[in-house]
């Protein structure tokens, strides 16, 4: 498997996206999508995504087949279109 992977930090007021990454799956799984991104401030995490996208096994909610974030001020799981 050879990932394709991109790295930037964006700058937010206090915040800043510390991880952006995203890594594009070959082999078996070619198509499908592992993605990361991390937002910190001095320091400490204080907002997260990590996701696994394939359209192939699930065409609702853009492909999200198994995602967990702190986004909405808490942490929770995304499965299969629930979360």
């Amino acid at each position: 498997m050879t990932p394709r992977r991109t790295r930037r930090s964006k700058r937010t007021g206090a915040r800043e996206k510390t991880v952006d990454e995203t890594i594009y799956l070959s082999g078996r799984r070619r198509g499908a999508i592992l993605k990361q991104e991390v937002w910190s401030e001095a320091g400490e995490v204080v907002k997260y995504c990590l996701a696994y996208i394939d359209l192939r096994l699930m065409t609702a909610d853009n492909g999200l087949v198994l995602g967990y974030d702190s986004s909405h001020g808490q942490h929770h799981r995304h499965f299969m279109g629930r979360g």
